[in-house]
């Protein structure tokens, strides 16, 4: 995939995810307040997480908001805060951002900026 295809697609899911966040009467609050995260959507399901809420990882129904937002799976790849998602068929693409690499107390906390590209499986959720 060339990096063209990628900035759109991540655009895309932005102004998607953007799109339907106008909705906010009408649908449950997070577990909690999640800030420099990443979202998402895949069909009629969004998808938060990271940022200020570590690598924890949420779910909205939006065919059945009543269930409000389920806890998922943690994130796999380090914790990070400023990362960019985009959804491709069933998995979520987190790539870029900050964070501790160790939180290790006896280690400086020094902050590293990710190159990974990490997937986040959303299959059977």
């Amino acid at each position: 995939m060339n990096i063209r295809k990628m900035v759109t697609l991540v655009g895309l899911s932005t102004l998607l995810v953007s799109a339907v966040a106008t909705a906010k009467d009408a649908w449950p609050d997070l577990p909690q307040g999640i800030k420099s995260g990443v979202s998402a959507q895949i069909g009629n399901k969004l998808y938060a997480g990271l940022g200020s809420s570590g690598q924890a990882f949420y779910m909205l129904d939006t065919t059945r908001p009543e269930l409000g937002w389920q806890q998922l799976s943690d994130f796999i790849g380090p914790a990070r805060n400023g990362a960019t998602a985009t959804a491709i068929g069933s998995k979520i693409y987190v790539f870029g951002g900050a964070g501790k690499t160790s939180l290790t107390p006896s280690l400086p906390s020094f902050l590293t900026q990710f190159t990974s590209l990490i997937p986040f499986q959303t299959v059977g959720v």
